[in-house]
């Protein structure tokens, strides 16, 4: 299967095999989880999942994350911004 990696700064859902302490096949969860692409480097991709927001006061630019293998990709996808009502 190949995945096309969207562009760094996208919102992004990933749906991937996350293996346990174990390693076994038995021991493999499927995750999911949503955030920003920050990098690709080709093995891996790094995804913000918080961020804070440089226009509030006291914001001073933390932010968490995952890295996630290709490899353990099932499904990548750019989530749209919906406009505020």
């Amino acid at each position: 299967m190949t995945l096309t990696i969207p562009t760094v700064g996208s919102a992004i859902y990933v749906l991937y095999l996350e293996p346990g302490p174990s390693k076994t096949l038995a021991d493999i969860a499927e995750k999911e989880t949503l955030g920003w692409l920050n990098n690709d480097t080709g093995k891996d991709i790094y995804i913000q999942q918080t961020r804070t927001v440089d226009a509030f006061p006291n914001s001073h630019g933390s932010a968490r994350g995952i890295r996630i293998p290709i490899s353990s990709i099932l499904k990548i996808s750019v989530v749209e911004k919906r406009e505020s009502e």
